[in-house]
Order: C-alpha cells, then sequence, then structure tokens
C-alpha cells in the first residue's frame, strides 16, 4: 500500500536526518595550552573562533571534543548557525554526525564530558597518559577536504598567543609573590611575520623559580645575571616568540576611538604625549587606579578591536608610567586581558595603601629622571656574574636596550 514505508527507508531517512550536511558546519582544530579546562577551555575556544571564524557572533554556537595529536592537546570544534542546528535537532533526537566525518557525533546532550575529564588527568598522571595514547587509535577519519580545512587553522594555530603566554609566566610569578619594576611588550614585523619580545625587570623572585619556556620550540628565552638591591633579588628576564599575524595592514583609529582613549586615560591618571598618526600615547597611572586601567583599556581594546602592538610600563613611586602604542588590526594582540588580572605584580593592596602625591590633574607629578640623548630614559642597572654592570634605558623607539659601563 502507499502509505507503507520500508523498514531500510525509515532507517536511510533517520540516518540522513541526523547528518549535518557539509555547507551546514565548519571544523576547527586548536591546540589547548595545558591546564585549560572547564570555564578557561571554553573562553580559549571562543577567543579562536572569534579570530578565525568568519562572522562568529550570538548567533554561532559550538561543540568541542578533546583529542591527543602528535603529543599535544587539542580541540576538534565544530560551528553551526543556532537556528540551523535547532531544525536539525527537530528532525533527529540525541547526537548529530557530520558528513565526511566517519563516527564523530556532536551537539549531544552530555552534561560532562568524560574525555576532556580523561585529558585533565593526563597531565599529571603517566598511567592515563598511556590509556590516552591508546584511545588516540579510534580518532574520527576525515575526507580530504575536511582534513586540509582543518591542517589549514591548525597550522595557524599551534602558536601560543600573547595572552597564553603572559597568562602562563604571570601566574608563576605571582605564586613566588614576584614584582615587576618594568614591564615591556612590543610586536614587529620580521621577514613578513609578526613577532613579540617581552622584557620583564624582575624583583624579589630567582631565576630557578620561573617555569619558562625551554620545551617550546617557538619561544626563545634569555635570563640575565642577577644582582641585589637591599639583599632583594634583581634580574631582567626576556622572551621572543610569534604572535598571530593580521591578516590585514594596521590602519590608524578613526577619530572616534581617538577621542575614547583619550578620555579613558585622563579618567585613572594623566596623558602626557600622544601621537594621532602612530597611534602612540605616554601616560601616568596613580597606582591607585591601575586595576581600573587596565580593566578599561582591556574592555576598549576588545570593543573596538584594536590591536596593542606597543607597551611598556615603569614602576614609579606614585604609580605605572605607560607608552602605548594602538592600531587597527585583525592579529587582536590585546595583553590587557592578562593584565588587568595581574595588578599585584607591580603593586600590592599594602603598597597602594601608603601615602602618595595623586597624578590626576593638569600636571604630572613624577620622580626626577635620568635622560640621556644618546640612550634614552634610564631605568635600572645590575651587576653580572663576571662583574660587568649593566645600565638599561629605553630609548625615543621604546626599545630598552642594555650598556655596560
Amino acid at each position: 500500500m502507499f502509505f507503507e514505508i520500508p523498514q531500510f527507508e525509515k532507517k536511510e531517512s533517520e540516518m540522513k536526518s541526523s547528518t549535518v550536511h557539509k555547507s551546514d558546519y565548519e571544523l576547527y582544530a586548536f591546540t589547548v595550552p595545558l591546564g585549560y579546562v572547564g570555564k578557561k577551555r571554553k573562553s580559549f575556544i571562543t577567543r579562536e573562533l572569534e579570530k578565525n571564524h568568519p562572522g562568529f557572533s550570538d548567533s554561532c554556537c559550538f561543540d568541542s571534543k578533546v583529542r591527543l595529536r602528535k603529543g599535544k592537546i587539542q580541540s576538534l570544534v565544530t560551528v553551526m548557525n543556532k537556528v540551523r542546528l535547532q531544525e536539525y535537532k527537530k528532525k533527529s533526537k540525541g547526537s548529530l554526525s557530520l558528513e565526511g566525518i566517519k563516527g564523530m557525533k556532536v551537539f549531544g546532550n552530555k552534561k560532562v564530558s568524560i574525555l576532556a575529564l580523561a585529558v585533565l588527568l593526563f597531565v599529571s598522571s603517566v598511567l592515563l597518559l598511556s590509556y590516552l595514547f591508546r584511545s588516540t587509535e579510534n580518532l574520527p577519519a576525515l575526507d580530504n577536504e575536511t582534513q586540509f580545512n582543518v591542517k589549514e587553522v591548525e597550522k595557524k594555530n599551534n602558536l601560543l598567543s600573547a595572552d597564553e603566554i603572559l597568562n602562563s609566566l604571570f601566574e608563576n610569578l605571582s605564586d613566588k609573590k614576584s614584582r615587576i619594576s618594568m614591564f615591556s611588550f612590543k610586536v614587529e614585523k620580521d621577514l613578513g611575520e609578526s613577532k613579540a619580545c617581552l622584557n620583564l625587570l624582575l624583583n624579589n623572585i630567582f631565576p630557578e623559580d620561573i617555569v619558562g619556556f625551554a620545551d617550546v620550540s617557538e619561544v626563545k628565552e634569555s635570563i640575565g645575571a642577577v644582582s641585589y638591591d637591599s639583599r632583594k633579588s634583581r634580574f631582567l628576564y626576556t622572551l621572543d616568540f610569534p604572535v598571530y599575524d593580521s591578516d590585514e595592514t594596521s590602519l590608524r583609529m578613526n577619530e572616534s576611538q581617538l577621542k575614547e582613549v583619550r578620555s579613558l586615560i585622563n579618567s585613572f591618571g594623566i596623558i602626557e604625549f600622544e601621537n594621532q598618526q602612530s597611534g602612540d600615547y605616554k601616560c601616568t597611572i596613580s597606582k591607585e587606579n591601575i586595576s581600573d586601567f587596565f580593566s578599561s583599556m582591556n574592555n576598549f581594546l576588545s570593543k573596538e578591536k584594536l590591536e596593542l602592538t606597543l607597551c611598556n610600563i615603569v614602576r614609579n613611586d606614585n604609580g605605572l608610567q605607560c607608552d602605548l602604542t594602538l592600531s587597527e588590526s585583525s592579529a587582536g594582540n590585546n595583553i590587557f586581558t592578562i593584565l588587568k588580572d595581574k595588578c599585584n605584580l607591580f603593586y600590592d593592596e599594602r603598597e597602594k595603601k601608603l601615602p602618595v602625591e595623586k597624578v590626576r590633574g593638569s600636571k604630572a607629578i613624577a620622580p626626577e629622571k635620568v635622560i640621556s640623548e644618546t640612550t634614552g630614559e634610564k631605568i635600572g642597572s645590575i651587576l653580572t656574574k663576571d662583574g660587568r654592570h649593566i645600565t638599561y634605558y629605553r630609548g625615543q623607539d621604546g626599545r630598552v636596550k642594555g650598556v655596560e659601563e
């Protein structure tokens, strides 16, 4: 009879309704830093999708699976439009399959990701490490087109972002109750690739206390000799590493953005210099306003899609003297994302409460500086192991240079 449906046709129909067509999803592979689980991992994936998925917004949703690939933890992320996903969900209960990928189920109703929990335990357990290696033998097979797309994203995201490196380093420094008296971060293009240089003048910590990046081939680490000031250790710590490259040439900020950043700086300190052509700003932020300033700058840069290509911060008695360079870019290097939560590395709460001269107003009140026309502004000095005395200066170009005296 015409209303009877053969059993095999029903199964085929059910299979098609639960399979997402290639045109309705995108697949990405992101290398996830160790220790990123739960909300931290979800936030990391969201930031990566904002950089890589065209038009990623609240209208999109994603599902991720954890896997081990070439010794690195990865998230295999499926992105769909929410409305389109609901259309599939109406036709099929439970998880969905992806066209072109065998054995992979997405957008199920699982409350707990067992595999994600296994990866967390894997970090600290040799036994689970072995288990995970065995489990990777059953990874879903990808067809040629999908495999190519995943590889392209994976290659780009093997690089650690600036905020990932800073977050890892600053967590370590916070645990050791270290202090930063000079912070210098700069992004430059070298042979077509963007590279970052981070210089920190650290106090109250020793080189062996730093959990560095010796096992990360892309990061070059350099540690200066330790000197002592009032029996407290002090040394220069440097990192050079590649960062996400911009897909377009950096542009000048528009008039509205220029006014907003000027107003923002003046709300928490005083602006001493600005160059609208280059996006350069020099300001002094009082110590009691550091946290609010970092947080407001983070919100502003994120909202306006601006990139921070230079950030020099020097601690003084009144607060922080900052040199910043902002530009429009798709790379999104916004280190204020990390700095806003690590103000204690510059001043702790006890130091903030000490009476100081306020820097708010028409004139900046700052300590006298030693400035040379040839070397620039003096930052500090150290004594090397072999008895050499090296003084560090910040030049007009924002670079930190060491001069042997």
